[in-house]
């Protein structure tokens, strides 16, 4: 384990959710997977309580909100993930994965 990675997050810092995905090698595939409990611990917000603020999930900044999604797509499966959702979303999806591939 990446002592550093853990200290910084220990000392209260904002872990991304690209940190995140390439420290535990945990990248969102069609399929789910099984996430760890370190893994799980520290994509959890640092203080691991739920709350809002100003509608943002965790923290204003957004980013652990962003290490939860990840993790929570990681677990369930990309392919499970676009069947929860109505079409309007996947229509969507598809429009904003269309303009990703033009850039």
């Amino acid at each position: 384990m990446n002592d550093e990675l853990h200290r910084r997050y220990a000392q209260g810092e904002n872990i991304t959710a690209q940190d995140w995905m390439a420290f535990y090698d945990m990248y969102p595939s069609e399929k789910p997977q099984i996430v760890d409990i370190p893994a799980w611990n520290m994509a959890t917000s640092n203080d691991h309580l739920w709350e809002l603020w100003g509608g943002i999930p965790f923290h204003e900044d957004g980013i652990e909100r962003d290490r939860l999604a990840v993790c929570l797509l990681y677990s369930m499966g990309l392919r499970h993930f676009v069947e929860l959702l109505p079409e309007q979303s996947r229509d969507a999806l598809r429009r904003v994965l269309d303009e990703a591939d033009d850039q």
